[in-house]
């Protein structure tokens, strides 16, 4: 609504104006959360204002809050096509991965977490305290400490 509200009042939204919503609709309780944040994505991008990082770690974090069974495949694919479009992947974009593997119950979700942190750190991007704590979590929950 206020979107629409802005370009009708010749007010063209940018990157921030579309993380915004980006990240409100991802947050939402509502059950199509994650259609409403895909179809801003794209629209985002059909109206020539290029997502960045933030962008990319909002849509993989709603994607794993959709509990949807193709879900980290799709967060995957973001994070393929980060990596093809030059956008910097930063310690957030790995730690949404982590949490998200660290609560998704498909095969071989703490072993794909346990690769993604050792990517982060063979990436030269050092690892905060979150990052720790996630992986913690995740091999305290799955019984496999480490």
């Amino acid at each position: 609504e206020l979107l629409s509200e802005m370009k009708n009042n010749g007010i063209q939204p940018n990157v921030v104006t579309y993380n915004t919503l980006l990240d409100a609709y991802g947050k939402s309780k509502r059950p199509d959360a994650i259609d409403c944040v895909v179809d801003l994505f794209e629209e985002m991008k059909s109206n020539g204002i290029k997502p960045n990082a933030v962008a990319y770690n909002i849509l993989i974090r709603a994607h794993a809050r959709s509990n949807r069974p193709q879900a980290m495949d799709r967060a995957e694919e973001l994070l393929s096509e980060m990596k093809n479009c030059c956008i910097q992947l930063n310690v957030v974009t790995y730690s949404t991965l982590l949490d998200a593997y660290s609560k998704s119950k498909g095969p071989g979700a703490i072993d794909r977490a346990v690769d993604l942190f050792e990517e982060m750190k063979d990436n030269g991007i050092r690892p905060n305290v979150y990052s720790y704590n996630i992986l913690i979590h995740a091999h305290t929950i799955s019984n496999q400490p480490k």
